[in-house]
């Protein structure tokens, strides 16, 4: 009997424990009424939560005591169901771009674009995806009204010029104030993960800009990273890209070297016939045949031959017979590469609660450049968080730590070292290695053929003295030289923001930002 009673007593708890929870399901739909896959459905101060399956059908024991849903999910606004007396709840969520549209960030918060007086631009995190960039601001590019972002530059991790409405001053700089997440930012632009961006805004006006003064003067850029969302279910996100690029506008034609070769007699024969005395030289044709390599640089002479003959062009200006090329180089085609490789991987992880949120983020970055040899790498790590210390007190924590590694070889100005001018200078019958008066390559005591920097070569008739970009030679300096960087930079950002009012809220803010960066060249 005492057994019986036991067994009776433990049943009556056993039900009192499952009266004490109940289970709800339902549906999560879009605003057209389509099924949502992988929509968050927690119990609202719990951690008691799960998600919808392929037909938007979820199913959720939530505990005794509950009083609110919360269903969230991606480019969806966030909805909260009361509780009652129904086991089914059946939801449906609003596209988020439709509210966040109204809202844009400026100098002192955010506000309604219904609201705004001054002159406000703003770039989405989704139109950033789908671009692929290197710095942030490139993302402006033809996005952003009054913005003129100029790359000048083929070098991958370059910083682009940004023009806010033109340039406000002859002498002092016109580049515009950077800000990122509320706090004034000097790094490099290409430190900033533009997959860790949800939005940029460009102030362009006073009245947008009046909080930073005079700093201000050139326009506002506002760079607002992503953040975990109030009461949304843990999301990792990850994603991979892997592509190649090649030149918009192709490299210009250029003569070939029997082309060149014919062109060169042609000027030898004007010279011959017109010469700076203005006395004619007797037989023009043979004259231009003769001198048309061993003459001197005042008289046209190549100083070097690229065929196996004496005088490879007869004096008809037609290549002779038999002639055959013992090089031919085509320098943009040593300098450039065709394919620019460029990968991108990465992972986020995000989420939160009604008292927390979090967003962790890594991501690397490998992109060749148009110069061969060149190339930008970049790790980073991104932490962005807060806690809601009180009803009215909320405290949070941005960092982001980059390390960057470039190789940048000479691919700009107007020196002869510049790889892209220096194939438009010198002529393809010009070889990379030196070669005797025979044509045969000059090798070093090791073996390896010796770079022609179009010098004097004591004791050779030919093949030295290069008239076109003396002394030089971009592609052996691309090679042997080494110009890279290595650099390193943490940011840390810490705030508290007190809430004196519903509409008036108190924010402080302290920064820390330690960049190191070592170069060779």
């Amino acid at each position: 009997m005492k057994k019986v009673l036991l067994n009776v007593v433990a049943l009556m708890f056993l039900s009192a424990s499952v009266f004490a929870q109940k289970k709800i399901t339902g549906k999560v739909t879009d605003e057209n009424g389509a099924p949502i896959s992988g929509a968050s459905v927690i119990v609202k101060g719990t951690n008691v939560g799960t998600t919808t399956d392929a037909s938007g059908n979820y199913s959720i024991t939530a505990p005794d005591g509950s009083k609110t849903l919360v269903i969230s999910y991606v480019g969806q606004e966030n909805k909260e169901i009361a509780i009652g007396t129904s086991n089914q709840y059946n939801i449906s969520l609003v596209a988020a771009t439709s509210k966040m549209d109204e809202v844009v960030v400026v100098a002192y918060g955010t506000q309604k674009k219904s609201d705004l007086i001054g002159s406000v631009s703003t770039v989405s995190a989704d139109q950033l995806k789908k671009q692929q960039i290197t710095s942030v601001t490139q993302g402006l590019q033809g996005l952003a009204t009054g913005v003129l972002v100029i790359n000048g530059s083929g070098q991958p991790g370059t910083n682009p010029t940004i023009r806010v409405r033109g340039v406000g001053s002859y002498a002092a700089s016109a580049d515009p104030l950077l800000v990122v997440d509320g706090i004034v930012y000097g790094g490099s632009l290409n430190s900033i993960n533009p997959n860790d961006v949800e939005e940029m805004s460009v102030l362009t006006d006073a009245a947008s800009t009046a909080l930073y003064g005079s700093r201000a003067a050139n326009g506002v850029i506002v760079i607002t990273t992503k953040k975990g969302k109030a009461g949304a279910y843990p999301v990792i996100n990850t994603y991979a890209t892997y592509g190649y690029s090649d030149r918009a506008i192709k490299e210009y034609e250029y003569v070939s070297t029997e082309e060149y070769m014919k062109l060169a007699w042609e000027a030898q024969k004007n010279y011959a016939t017109y010469d700076a005395a203005g006395a004619p030289i007797a037989n023009p044709e043979q004259y231009a045949t003769n001198n048309l390599i061993s003459g001197s640089a005042n008289t046209y002479g190549l100083r070097y031959n690229p065929y196996g003959v004496a005088n490879p062009i007869d004096v008809n200006g037609n290549l002779v017979p038999g002639a055959q090329l013992m090089w031919n180089t085509d320098w943009a085609g040593e300098a450039t590469t065709p394919n620019m490789l460029r990968k991108n991987v990465g992972v986020n992880f995000s989420g939160g609660s009604d008292k927390y949120t979090y967003y962790l983020s890594a991501d690397h970055l490998d992109q060749d450049g148009q110069i061969r040899s060149s190339n930008f790498k970049r790790l980073s790590v991104r932490f962005n968080g807060d806690v809601k210390v009180r009803d009215w007190l909320k405290v949070g924590l941005n960092t982001n730590i980059v390390t960057t590694s470039n190789f940048t070889p000479n691919q700009a100005g107007s020196a002869f070292a510049n790889s892209v001018q220096f194939a438009r200078i010198v002529s393809s019958i010009y070889p990379i290695y030196m070669h005797n008066d025979a044509g045969q390559l000059v090798l070093d005591p090791s073996g390896n053929p010796m770079y022609d920097f179009g010098g004097v070569v004591v004791g050779q008739s030919i093949n030295n003295s290069r008239p076109a970009a003396a002394n030089m030679n971009a592609i052996a300096l691309n090679r042997l030289d080494k110009s890279t960087g290595d650099n390193f930079q943490a940011i840390v950002n810490a705030y508290g923001e007190a809430s004196i009012t519903k509409d008036i809220k108190f924010k402080t803010s302290v920064s820390v930002d330690r960049y190191y960066g070592s170069s060779l060249t």
